[in-house]
């Protein structure tokens, strides 16, 4: 249900709350850059090698600490994104606060579209290779069938029973395939993330120059 979801993100959501204050310390203590770099090594990670294995058989306990890692590397980027972006403005400070949180919005919104799309696409393609490959042994299809159609004929008409068995099947292997897609947008996302990485390394790697030049 809806409320379960919401519980088992909850852990998630308190993580990413307390690493904010976290990071946020940290950034005080030894910098924001370093904390960015923290923050990547534990990012890259998450999304390659720990969410692309969630899937619809992963115990919940287990789905609550993967997604917990990724809310800890997620909470950490606030602070010292923010303490970077706005420390240097002075007086336009305001209107750098106004600049962020219009990126952010529109940030969000390309990010759901992007995300969206390809969960829907993913989900498609899975659903069409599952059925290519039920079509291949039609045996292990018609065994199911015949299970859900015999446990099924207890309650209704046998016509209305085998209806029901076939619309079991196709829900079946459409959750097979949303399972499958979920861990291809995962993957995808953590594609973004490289590139995202990629434009707080060359901004670290100038400042660090700056520097050293000084």
């Amino acid at each position: 249900s809806t409320f379960q979801t919401g519980l088992y993100l909850m852990p998630m959501a308190l993580c990413v709350a307390a690493f904010s204050i976290i990071s946020g310390i940290l950034s005080d203590r030894i910098g924001p850059e370093k904390v960015l770099v923290i923050c990547i090594i534990l990012y890259l990670p998450s999304v390659f090698g720990i969410l692309p294995k969630l899937n619809y058989y992963t115990p919940k306990t287990k789905s609550i600490f993967m997604i917990m890692s990724w809310g800890v590397a997620i909470g950490m980027f606030f602070a010292p994104i923010t303490t970077l972006a706005l420390k240097e403005l002075g007086e336009k400070t305001n209107l750098g606060v106004s600049l962020m949180h219009y990126v952010r919005f529109i940030g969000g919104s390309f990010g759901t579209a992007l995300a969206t799309n390809k969960l829907q696409k993913s989900i498609a393609f899975h659903y069409d290779e599952i059925c290519a490959l039920q079509a291949q042994d039609l045996y292990y299809g018609k065994q199911f069938l015949m299970k859900w159609h015999l446990m099924t004929s207890q309650y209704f008409p046998q016509d209305i029973a085998l209806k029901k068995s076939k619309a079991l099947f196709l829900h079946a292997t459409n959750i097979q395939a949303m399972s499958h897609a979920f861990g291809d947008t995962f993957m995808e996302s953590g594609i973004y993330a490289v590139i995202g990485c990629l434009f707080l390394v060359f901004f670290l790697w100038e400042k660090y120059y700056e520097k050293k030049a000084k």
